[in-house]
């Protein structure tokens, strides 16, 4: 009996939550004491796969250096093929670690293929066992719950503290941008934002609950439960928008509005009508507060739309960068300090007139 444990995945690109699985590799190896490798695809677009394999095998081993010497540099593309190469080196028993969500049709189509010759090869192996490297929370806010897609959704929006935060941590700050850099580019990205339209795809119902979920968690907090209207879907995805708004845009827009304004909101009190307006994309979501019979509230937001200087008569919750509040408190300082001079020449003056 000759024993290997592997996985196999796009990583593109390599996550905290492409590290955990390995670190599942790692563990079923030392438990079955047998060697572990762990392959990549060669699978490459723009959109979904943006980085070429060199490069993606790259920042795998960058991202994993304790496991670098064991990501394999192969030509194999698929789970089959890598079955095969396995076999070919002369292992008689595989294990298999996968994420949750991609087990059970991989599971069955490598079980269903051992011992059958076809176009990946052929490979007969004693026993074949898939395990489970845990399942991905996709309304976590913290890194357990990230994934490539949100990665390449924060590039998208051009995002570099949501991709660095995701990446893995034993990347320097600068390898962090690097790699930031590489992806954007591969995405066929260019600097102005406005070339970012063609590469978002329409939020869909499933996002958009997605998103709520995820918006509940921290609204919880104050008592406020985060609701979408029908019209709302129809509007984020409408061409009216300019450019396409993005999940990426919207989980951090209710982020954001919870951080500079969460524990307010009640205080707008039942039937309150307020728009957010996010100052860095322009999105702006008119909302109402509906008062429940248990004293929390639903913030049911009516609408959305990418509008820049939008006008309204109800109150508004301004979302700015921190910049831009550290711009708007100097001159709030430069400007109380005019003030307190020309109080003071004025009195200076006053006294010269009066003879002290």
């Amino acid at each position: 009996m000759k024993k290997v444990v592997a996985t196999f995945g796009r990583l593109n690109p390599t996550t905290t939550g492409h590290m955990k699985l390995m670190d599942k590799v790692v563990s079923v190896a030392k438990k079955e004491k047998a060697p572990y490798k762990i392959y990549l695809s060669h699978t490459h677009n723009k959109k979904k796969d943006p980085l070429v394999y060199k490069d993606k095998l790259k920042w795998a081993r960058l991202s994993a250096p304790k496991y670098a010497k064991n990501i394999i540099d192969s030509k194999i593309n698929s789970v089959l093929e890598m079955a095969t190469e396995l076999y070919d080196a002369g292992y008689t028993d595989l294990k298999v670690v996968m994420g949750g969500d991609r087990i059970s049709g991989m599971e069955n189509l490598v079980k269903k293929y051992n011992g059958v010759d076809s176009k990946h090869g052929l490979y007969e192996f004693d026993s074949i066992e898939f395990l489970n490297a845990g399942e991905r929370d996709e309304k976590a806010t913290d890194v357990s719950g990230m994934s490539a897609s949100k990665l390449r959704a924060a590039v998208t929006d051009n995002d570099f503290e949501t991709f660095s935060q995701g990446v893995s941590p034993a990347l320097s700050d600068k390898q962090k941008q690097e790699y930031f850099d590489n992806v954007k580019s591969s995405m066929g990205i260019k600097e102005s934002r406005e070339t970012f339209s063609d590469l978002l795809e329409e939020i869909t119902k499933k996002d958009l609950d997605n998103i709520e979920k995820y918006a509940d968690k921290f609204f919880a907090k104050v008592g406020v439960d985060i609701e979408f209207t029908k019209h709302f879907l129809d509007r984020v995805n409408d061409k009216r928008n300019s450019k396409p708004i993005s999940s990426a845009e919207m989980i951090k827009l209710f982020k954001d509005t919870y951080k500079q304004h969460g524990k307010k909101i009640t205080e707008l009190g039942k039937d309150a009508e307020a728009v957010i307006k996010d100052m860095r994309t322009d999105i702006n979501v008119p909302f109402v507060l509906k008062l429940n019979k248990d004293g929390s509230f639903e913030l049911i937001s009516k609408t959305v739309m990418r509008k820049k200087g939008f006008k309204t008569s109800n109150k508004e919750l301004k979302l700015e960068s921190v910049i831009s509040k550290l711009s708007e408190n100097l001159d709030a300082y430069r400007n109380k300090e005019k003030n307190q001079w020309k109080s003071m020449l004025y009195n200076v003056a006053n006294d010269l007139n009066n003879g002290f």
